[in-house]
């Protein structure tokens, strides 16, 4: 489940090794440093979902063994903190990992038990609200709405968790759009 986060290729081109030589393109694809994992979906997903651990997992609590929440931490719902038993902290959503890259099964379900491709880190495009209409400018801090699988502008004044950075502006009235994000959640 988990990756690397060490940095692997900074170069955009290569030297062959061939008789011939020369210099090779390898592009800046080698330069996107997005980190992803797999997760089960808990419900359905969408692409560019904003998503969290699903606590509801978790069968007992007992000090000595953490295998009461394993299966709460490979499973994804859509980050909203209006659910579980009662909004924010205490919500089944409220660890946000990431958002929705795309389903890692064969065919393409984003259904409930579909093993799921989350950017936990990085860039990705992602649902984002316009902050009640009155749009979001680049490079302002976005937290989960409560709104399924959306985030929306951080006011400084909550206590959630800070989810990413906005990478392109939301024009005033746009509604929720899909964005380009950098994907970086903080927890407390």
């Amino acid at each position: 489940m988990s990756t690397q986060t060490l940095i692997q290729y900074l170069d955009t081109s290569a030297f062959s090794a061939l008789p011939s030589g020369g210099t090779t393109q390898v592009g800046t694809g080698t330069m996107n440093k997005q980190q992803k994992e797999i997760f089960v979906a808990g419900s359905t997903v969408k692409v560019g979902d904003w998503v969290a651990l699903d606590l509801t997992k978790i069968t007992a609590i007992s000090p000595l063994v953490l295998d009461d929440a394993s299966e709460a931490s490979i499973t994804v719902a859509p980050a909203d903190l209006n659910v579980g038993a009662g909004a924010g902290i205490t919500s089944k959503a409220s660890i946000v990992l990431g958002v929705v890259l795309e389903s890692a099964e064969r065919d393409g379900s984003l259904t409930a038990g579909s093993r799921i491709v989350v950017v936990t880190r990085g860039f990705a495009i992602a649902k984002v609200a316009d902050a009640g209409g009155a749009g979001i400018n680049i490079g302002q801090s976005l937290v989960i709405s409560s709104v399924g699988g959306i985030a929306d502008l951080y006011l400084n004044t909550g206590v959630f968790p800070i989810c990413g950075i906005l990478a392109e502006t939301i024009g005033a009235g746009a509604g929720t759009t899909s964005k380009l994000v950098y994907v970086n959640p903080f927890t407390t």
